[in-house]
């Protein structure tokens, strides 16, 4: 499993990055999920991780709430 809390995404240069560090997880590490953790008063991350193909699975509650996303099976070998 990999797993990373994500902060704001800055100016265009994020989502390439985030692209090659999953395609690394899954040809290279060979991981079987990767999990994507934001807040939920930053709806840029979440909708980042969706547009990588990261599916909701629910919020998380502790001092402040994070939303929860992941790539899980075959979900891992469809193209960044």
């Amino acid at each position: 499993m990999l797993e990373w809390n994500e902060p704001a995404p800055t100016a265009g240069s994020s989502s390439p990055a985030r692209s090659a560090l999953i395609r690394y997880a899954r040809q290279d590490l060979e991981v079987e999920r990767i999990n994507w953790r934001c807040t939920t008063v930053n709806p840029r991350s979440r909708a980042l991780a969706e547009r990588l193909g990261f599916k909701y699975e629910g919020k998380m509650r502790s001092a402040y709430d994070l939303d929860v996303l992941s790539l899980v099976g075959s979900e891992l070998t469809r193209p960044a």
